[in-house]
């Protein structure tokens, strides 16, 4: 995944708000992962449209611009291991 990327849950894949605990599942067909508050951020930016660019630029206005390139680094790690996981696409 580069700046360019326009990702996107992949087909199987869906975010499911926790009811009791407020927090937000990613879930596929034989598997759900626990998202932290960051993590669902930037997967509800993860629309097939907005570039990853785009998406850390979204970010950096919300948490602060100084933090730019530590919201990129993060934003590439999440999504190259979900992209490697199968629950993203490019």
């Amino acid at each position: 995944m580069t700046e360019q990327s326009c990702p996107r849950l992949s087909p199987h894949v869906r975010l499911r708000p926790d009811r009791r605990c407020g927090g937000l599942w990613l879930l596929s067909p034989e598997r759900g992962l626990a998202l932290n508050g960051s993590a669902g951020e930037i997967l509800h930016l993860c629309d097939g449209r907005t570039t990853i660019r785009a998406i850390t630029d979204t970010l950096a206005r919300r948490h602060g611009t100084q933090l730019r390139d530590t919201i990129q680094k993060d934003v590439l790690a999440l999504l190259a291991r979900l992209h490697a996981r199968g629950l993203i696409r490019d």
